[in-house]
């Protein structure tokens, strides 16, 4: 499905119910599209979530709130990355829940709203995550991926710097002689894939070092 640029002034219910994927120009031509934003909401979340679960009173009452906002924002930005997201959001709040049966409740109330708010079309775009290849940005991924690793490949020790994936793929595409997936060069996009970037961005060591964070996370939550 398509994206459709908007400035923040088109940020209105039509907009975000037309069956595009959100985006917005902010400041210099920055494009946020919907997956970034799913992305922070998903981080959100489960903050909101927790704190939901030991308030009371008010405080109780405002993350309820604001749990509920950022599941029904999360499926207006029609991300598919977004709604698997949530999916496991959702499971680990739960499983890392100490009163399981409220928060099976609260979850279950919350996927009944993501029910009620989605747009049209909003099943059919998350139905299309089985297409695989056969979807455009299928293939895109596979295409962004492929050169990530090739980056990885010749700067595998600290690679090619953090930030630089969207800047170096053009190198990419020109040595092998590449003239783009179907004709166009997918230099300036992100690989999509959190693995793929920190192999290319950071190598070895930035990767050891986020994978022992990742560890040292969980056996301390």
């Amino acid at each position: 499905m398509a994206s459709s640029p908007c400035t923040a002034r088109d940020f209105t219910p039509a907009a975000l119910t037309g069956g595009y994927q959100l985006a917005f120009i902010v400041g210099a031509g920055l494009v946020i599209v919907g997956i970034g934003i799913a992305l922070a909401l998903n981080i959100a979340l489960p903050f909101a979530f927790f704190i939901l679960l030991s308030a009371r009173g008010a405080i109780r009452w405002t993350c309820m709130f604001l749990v509920a906002l950022f599941v029904a924002s999360n499926v207006l930005t029609f991300s598919r990355a977004g709604f698997i997201g949530l999916i496991a959001v959702a499971f680990y709040c739960w499983l890392r829940s100490h009163r399981k049966v409220f928060s099976l409740v609260l979850l279950g109330s919350l996927a009944l709203l993501v029910v009620a708010v989605a747009p049209r079309g909003y099943w059919d775009e998350m139905s299309s995550i089985e297409e695989g290849t056969a979807d455009a940005t299928g293939s895109e991924r596979l295409y962004l991926w492929a050169g990530g690793l090739d980056m990885f490949v010749e700067n595998p020790i600290a690679g090619v710097g953090q930030g630089n994936f969207a800047f170096e793929f053009r190198h990419y595409e020109e040595a092998v002689g590449s003239p783009g997936l179907n004709g166009r060069s997918r230099a300036g996009l992100v690989a999509h894939s959190v693995y793929v970037t920190l192999l290319a961005e950071l190598g070895l060591i930035g990767t050891l070092v986020w994978l022992a964070m990742v560890v040292c996370f969980v056996r301390n939550t």
